[in-house]
């Protein structure tokens, strides 16, 4: 049988390591794959570790390390799974009062590597959890609390949104349009007059889409807004019976 091992101190710093020529990726691997097995037997569930307050933190982690934009989308959509009242709206207030750390690339001088090497992702935690910017008690899969686990610690613009799909107001600016950002205020304005963008509002027409069957079709279908993680159903809030139960 499997000897236990204790992951407190040594899952958390799995979030973010070397390349493959160097990292330990079949350690990673196997400590990942028991400390999932270890979690069942500990009955820590999705719903012992997604909460509000986890959300928020992770929230935290992406905005002190200058992380992907996407947080944008996938934090709420992880919330929607789980009935949590999160969405687009909440990233922009946690990474307004949440410092920025980790001076990453490409805004910063630093890379992964770097931040690996400086103790990785749970020394940010720790910097975060010390002063003040992440909930202390928030359950982990190691089966203990985020300040429990850090106790040692030392040391795409790509995407098109369902707004644009639907005749939202992003899907009215046009090439040589001014966009104001004003970054210390959350706010982005295309600088057109209300008439205008009447104008161009009566005018607009879906545009087609190059795919009419298959998986992407059905994604287009479903698909709702980016403000709650373009996600395509209810989510845990609407479930009358767990289906994991069933």
């Amino acid at each position: 049988m499997e000897a236990k091992i204790n992951f407190k101190n040594r899952l958390p710093s799995r979030h973010v390591t070397e390349g493959p020529a160097r990292a330990p990726h079949r350690s990673c691997c196997r400590a990942m794959g028991l400390a999932d097995e270890q979690a069942h037997q500990r009955f820590v569930g999705v719903a012992s570790c997604v909460t509000r307050n986890g959300i928020e933190n992770a929230a935290a982690g992406v905005a002190a390390s200058g992380g992907s934009t996407n947080a944008a989308l996938h934090l709420p959509a992880i919330a929607h799974e789980c009935g949590i009242a999160f969405d687009l709206f909440d990233i922009p207030e946690i990474f307004k009062r949440t410092p920025y750390i980790a001076d990453l690339k490409p805004a910063g001088r630093f890379v992964a590597k770097d931040l690996f090497e400086a103790a990785g992702v749970p020394l940010l935690m720790k910097t975060l959890l010390d002063n003040g910017f992440m909930h202390r008690e928030c359950m982990t899969v190691t089966g203990y609390g985020m300040a429990e686990n850090l106790k040692r610690v030392a040391g795409n613009f790509d995407r098109e949104g369902p707004e644009v799909a639907v005749g939202g107001p992003i899907g009215l600016v046009r090439d040589g349009d001014i966009v104001a950002i004003d970054a210390d205020h959350g706010s982005l304005e295309v600088q057109l007059s209300d008439v205008e963008f009447e104008k161009r509002q009566a005018a607009w027409q879906p545009r087609g889409s190059a795919f009419e069957s298959g998986y992407l079709w059905e994604y287009a279908q479903q698909v709702g807004s980016a403000r709650h993680g373009a996600v395509t159903h209810p989510g845990e809030a609407a479930e009358k019976a767990c289906y994991a139960d069933i």
